[in-house]
């Protein structure tokens, strides 16, 4: 008709879509959740960028306890797309990201994907891997001097056992054991950074010696010669050294005295002598299997030392007297007292440790004699008594000269 007509056209919001994914740690990255990988709870989730209405979004979300996060109802993005972003979790070094077209080349250097959304929905999923490792290695070596170098009287050690514990950065218990190889080098290699308690890395103390100064990349460990642990505080990509020095071990001393013993009582009365220019020997092996032969003499006052002695090994050493001339041998004394039949030789046997031993040889007087005969009347010389013959009485038999 003649009438005029309105028609109005009205519009509403866009279809809207969702961006959402998963966070996981994937151990092989192969975008697959296998029973060793882990799906990550409450990592936080940024959402940023202009929606087609030049709108500012700004959004955050939290993984579940499936790892999920979701953003609904979100309009397209502007040309310039989202940004879809990670916190990377603590612990974890960041993986490849996928979409629904499977991994995003270059993204395990990122925590972030760009997402340019229509209406259909996207995926993004932020993979983890492995943190880097590091690695604790050292040498065990006999340090004589401990300076840190090994010189040509200084000795690699192999065989030694060396143990590592603690806890890495997963909670995860850590016991590792190795030995050294021939050159004294050890190595505890791939390892993920420890707690804050550190990993304890301990050597079994070698046999025969005293514990060095332990030695990391700073140089000496103060105090380390009094415990074999020593504590490392491991981080990623960033490889610790713990050296393990030996150092000789304590000594002792074996030492007596020479003297006449009258009667054996083990005290030097006054009718006793102190020996002088006695000479003591001692031979043996040490603990290291090297010979030991030792000479020395008395002093004025019947003193002899050997000083600086490395245990002896299990045989011990032996010490001996030349027997002084004009005295039978006494009875020896140890630490202990008498010394059970050592008056019938000049040895005495010391299994040494680290403790100083006493061996006193004493003498004592020389067995006797006697001189006895007869008097008589021999008629023919003959050196029988015969009938006419005569035993004399009271006749006066003197003795003169110097005894010994």
């Amino acid at each position: 008709t003649a009438s005029n007509q309105l028609v109005d056209f009205t519009e509403q919001n866009p279809d809207t879509a969702t961006i959402s994914g998963r966070v996981y740690f994937d151990e092989n990255q192969d975008g697959t959740i296998a029973d060793n990988d882990t799906l990550l709870t409450n990592v936080d989730i940024t959402l940023t960028g202009k929606d087609i209405f030049g709108s500012d979004i700004n959004f955050t979300a939290q993984t579940n306890a499936q790892g999920e996060y979701t953003f609904a109802d979100l309009f397209a993005s502007d040309a310039n797309g989202y940004t879809v972003a990670q916190t990377q979790p603590a612990l974890y070094k960041d993986g490849v990201e996928r979409n629904s077209s499977g991994a995003i080349a270059g993204s395990d250097l990122t925590d972030t994907v760009t997402v340019v959304l229509t209406t259909s929905n996207e995926l993004v999923d932020f993979t983890e891997q492995n943190p880097d490792t590091a690695t604790i290695s050292g040498r065990v070596y006999f340090d004589a001097n401990q300076d840190g170098t090994i010189a040509d009287n200084d000795k690699l050690l192999a065989g030694v056992a060396i143990t590592l514990i603690g806890k890495d950065i997963f909670g995860t218990d850590i016991n590792l054991t190795t030995q050294t190889s021939a050159q004294g080098e050890y190595t505890f290699a791939d390892l993920f950074a420890s707690d804050a308690s550190g990993y304890n890395v301990t050597q079994t103390q070698p046999a025969f010696y005293k514990d060095g100064v332990e030695r990391n990349r700073s140089g000496a460990i103060a105090g380390s010669e009094t415990t074999d642990s020593v504590t490392v505080q491991l981080v990623a990509n960033n490889n610790e050294l713990v050296d393990f020095t030996e150092q000789n071990p304590d000594t002792a001393t074996i030492s007596g005295r020479v003297y006449f013993d009258a009667n054996q009582d083990g005290t030097i009365a006054d009718n006793d002598k102190l020996l002088a220019n006695v000479d003591i020997t001692l031979i043996g092996k040490d603990i290291f299997g090297s010979r030991i032969s030792l000479t020395t003499q008395t002093n004025a006052q019947g003193e002899y030392t050997f000083a600086n002695l490395f245990a002896s090994d299990d045989n011990g050493y032996t010490v001996a007297q030349t027997q002084p001339a004009l005295y039978k041998d006494g009875v020896e004394r140890n630490n202990t007292g008498m010394i059970a039949g050592s008056d019938l030789t000049d040895t005495v046997t010391v299994v040494l440790s680290t403790s100083n031993q006493l061996v006193d040889f004493t003498e004592q007087n020389p067995d006797t004699a006697t001189i006895a005969g007869r008097v008589y009347f021999d008629e023919n010389q003959d050196g029988t008594i015969a009938d006419n013959d005569k035993l004399l009485a009271d006749v006066g038999i003197t003795l003169t000269g110097k005894n010994i």
